[in-house]
């Protein structure tokens, strides 16, 4: 089932809400919307959602300057894009999303699983919610995941995994 922009039942109580964009990369790839875009698809599906504390967000980008966001800022002048430095350092930041952020803080849900930075496994809590990035090193064969156990609205349980 293409879950895309649409709100999928998870179970007899829980929905899933999936939007797989992100905030424009240096990759310019695809899947890229401007904030003001990611924030109306998120509106507009949760407009169909009958009870967003019910809901799980399965949101690609993560909420911005969460820590499950954070990753090398890139110089995007040079192809391919090179981390900028800065006295010799690399320079990290927060490559999330405000309207992400927002959505979490606005419609309090069950969960947020995000991804998008893959340096960044993490987890975070905004209010009720439990925010989470499993993190990926598919690029060194390492496929990362979570486990998270629902009931009644609430995480109950997680687990991060990798193999």
């Amino acid at each position: 089932m293409n879950a895309e922009n649409r709100v999928v039942p998870l179970d007899d109580e829980h929905v899933v809400v999936t939007v797989g964009y992100s905030t424009p990369t240096p990759w310019e790839t695809p899947r890229e919307k401007t904030e003001p875009e990611i924030a109306a698809v998120i509106a507009g599906v949760m407009a169909e959602v009958p009870d967003p504390s019910r809901a799980v967000f399965n949101f690609h980008c993560p909420p911005l300057d969460s820590s499950l966001d954070t990753c090398l800022k890139l110089d995007a002048s040079v192809w391919p894009p090179t981390p900028l430095l800065e006295n010799g350092q690399a320079i990290y930041y927060g490559a999330g999303s405000q309207a992400v952020t927002d959505a979490l803080v606005r419609y309090q849900p069950t969960a947020g699983l995000h991804g998008h930075i893959h340096e960044s496994r993490g987890m975070i809590d905004y209010g009720r919610t439990p925010a989470f990035n499993p993190g990926s090193e598919y690029g060194e064969g390492v496929l990362r995941g979570l486990i998270v156990a629902i009931r009644g609205g609430e995480v109950v349980g997680h687990q991060f995994t990798s193999g």
